[in-house]
């Protein structure tokens, strides 16, 4: 029972009591009936001689005793309509409090989108590249470095990300050398950063050309990463390189929650 509730069922009480005690004085206590023809005895010598020292009360008032019921009855309906009152103002109360509660939570939440990390790329994109397996090897792989950073209010904390590439009609396939989720250093406002995406070894110069004439490479990456208040915000990013030279972004994958 919250303190509303409570304070509702304290008033009550008090109020109960508060006509009892009316009532009381009035017409005093209720007697109980069924007593021994003893007690009745004892009692007829005092009224006989007319010394009785309390005299009921219901003697002085003969005629309102005859309404008692009906105050007792005036005195409920009271209680009635003073609870039915006080239970409206307290559903009044509650759901006011439920709505300023609300309006709060409403609040904080624009606060902290307007305060929250973005992590995006930043205008260097970076490009392929394509590395040599060794000195005197035919084959090698393709790298691809880019840049982002942090566009929010606020550091970008418990970085964790996903690196994909993708050559040719095949699907993206994790980075070389890396089935798992990186992990990245605290990233404040507008600071630049870069990793590289890495492809499977044993790619030919042939085969390099024909992916950088079909618009053939794609790399994506997912980062995840929280503000001070441990909320979990997802950023996807998917580059393509196009058979001119130029960088596009991808019909899918990018996008900011």
């Amino acid at each position: 029972m919250d303190k509303a509730s409570q304070n509702v069922a304290r008033q009550v009480v008090s109020l109960l009591k508060d006509i009892k005690l009316g009532v009381d004085s009035i017409f005093g206590p209720q007697q109980e009936h069924g007593g021994s023809q003893g007690n009745k005895s004892q009692s007829a010598p005092s009224e006989a001689t007319g010394s009785n020292p309390n005299p009921r009360k219901d003697n002085r008032f003969p005629m309102l005793a005859e309404w008692k019921p009906v105050f007792e009855l005036v005195g409920l309906v009271v209680l009635i309509g003073y609870t039915t009152v006080a239970a409206f103002q307290w559903r009044e109360t509650r759901s006011s409090n439920q709505i300023a509660q609300q309006a709060l939570r409403q609040s904080q939440d624009r606060f902290w989108d307007e305060q929250r990390p973005y992590m995006w790329v930043t205008n260097v994109l970076g490009s392929p590249e394509f590395v040599r397996n060794g000195p005197n090897s035919n084959t090698g792989q393709i790298t691809w470095t880019y840049h982002f950073t942090n566009y929010g209010k606020t550091p970008a904390l418990g970085i964790q990300y996903r690196e994909f590439i993708k050559l040719g009609d095949n699907p993206f396939v994790p980075t070389y050398a890396s089935r798992l989720e990186g992990v990245g250093a605290p990233l404040p406002p507008t600071k630049d950063d870069f990793d590289t995406v890495v492809s499977e070894p044993g790619i030919t110069p042939a085969q390099l050309a024909q992916l950088l004439e079909t618009n053939g490479i794609s790399i994506k990456v997912v980062f995840t990463y929280t503000d001070a208040t441990a909320r979990r915000y997802e950023t996807g990013i998917c580059l393509n390189r196009l058979n001119l030279g130029g960088i596009s972004y991808c019909r899918e994958g990018n996008y900011i929650k």
